[in-house]
């Protein structure tokens, strides 16, 4: 003779109904969902600081700063320790030849100075390239031109400039002839040049230069 056990008593009353049910299911969802969305910003945070960690270690190391040759062949403080001498175009130049043999090579000319002359003077960076001769010039109005073989000066606005401030050009050219001028560190005209054989630092209309320096690279 086989006896069964009595199945245990159910309270239903004890049972949420539905509304609870639902009620509880959803604050349930909604704290995964806040947890999810927590761990996802974390994580978002994480990377910032991280990526940010990795640029500041890059600038500091010089990954931003502008193409310059390798070897520094020359610094200059005064204008007065260079040559000067004449050319087609309708300034005054001093400064030197370049070596044969970093002709052909990356080359790098930095200078930088301050006018304190009149509006309309100007001062650059003068360049025989290949037999062509290459003028850059910036004045005191915020204006700055870029010509060859004599050319008339072609001006053109520029905004980064400082006035009768500290400016600084900077021209680079890599062995394909490829050029940039920056005008302090901001790209202001890209060309193809050839091989540069001379340069100098260029005086239009009279400007008051103070030099801070002028540095060439090559190699």
């Amino acid at each position: 003779m086989r006896f069964f056990r009595r199945p245990p008593h159910i309270d239903v009353t004890d049972l949420p109904s539905f509304d609870e049910a639902y009620v509880r299911l959803a604050a349930a969802s909604r704290q995964r969902a806040a947890v999810g969305a927590w761990r996802l910003a974390l994580t978002a945070l994480l990377l910032t600081i991280a990526l940010g960690t990795l640029l500041t270690i890059g600038v500091a190391l010089g990954l931003a700063d502008p193409p310059r040759a390798a070897r520094l062949i020359g610094v200059y403080d005064a204008l007065d320790t260079l040559t000067p001498f004449t050319s087609s175009a309708d300034v005054a130049l001093t400064g030197d030849a370049i070596p044969r043999t970093d002709s052909l090579l990356p080359f790098t000319i930095r200078a930088a100075a301050i006018n304190r002359a009149a509006l309309d003077s100007a001062w650059g960076i003068w360049l025989q390239a290949d037999g062509i001769e290459w003028l850059w010039l910036i004045d005191n109005q915020g204006y700055f031109s870029a010509t060859s073989n004599s050319e008339s000066p072609t001006w053109q606005e520029f905004i980064h400039l400082r006035g009768q401030e500290i400016n600084s050009l900077t021209l680079h050219s890599e062995p394909d002839g490829s050029a940039t001028l920056r005008i302090n560190d901001e790209i202001a005209w890209q060309a193809t040049i050839g091989a540069p054989q001379r340069w100098a630092i260029a005086q239009s209309n009279a400007p008051r230069l103070t030099i801070i320096d002028v540095e060439i690279y090559s190699g």
